[in-house]
């Protein structure tokens, strides 16, 4: 039927459309929705937040929260406080914020945190 309404209109055939039997999947469809002008969209309606900002409040929620579960002392160990915000947020790295230590990422927060040093044993507290 195609091959008789191009012959009526003039117009060469056209070669059938290639089927395939692959259904889109999410990430093909999320392949084809990223393109560079809705990335730039996205990237503009969504500020970018400061890292050593977002680093700030988690070491605040860990000491609130260790605070919470150990009543008896207000001094938690450096490294407690360390892993349990590396399970609050994975990507955590006082290195990739520039810090060569946890202590020294702790120290640098001394409105908010305060680190007692003695022998091998590093203790944080929230600061009140």
């Amino acid at each position: 039927m195609e091959a008789a309404l191009n012959e009526a209109l003039g117009t060469p055939a056209s070669p059938p459309a290639k089927r395939t039997n692959r259904r889109a999947t999410s990430q093909t469809v999320a392949a084809r929705a990223e393109t560079p002008e809705a990335e730039a969209d996205q990237a503009a309606e969504e500020p970018t937040e400061d890292p050593h900002d977002t680093a700030t409040r988690l070491l605040e929620r860990a000491l609130r929260l260790g605070h919470d579960k150990n009543d008896d002392s207000e001094w938690l160990h450096s490294s407690a406080v360390k892993q349990h915000m590396r399970r609050m947020d994975p990507s955590f790295s006082e290195k990739a914020l520039g810090y060569r230590s946890f202590n020294d990422f702790v120290k640098a927060r001394e409105s908010i945190a305060e680190l007692e040093e003695t022998g091998h044993e590093r203790l944080v507290r929230l600061r009140e």
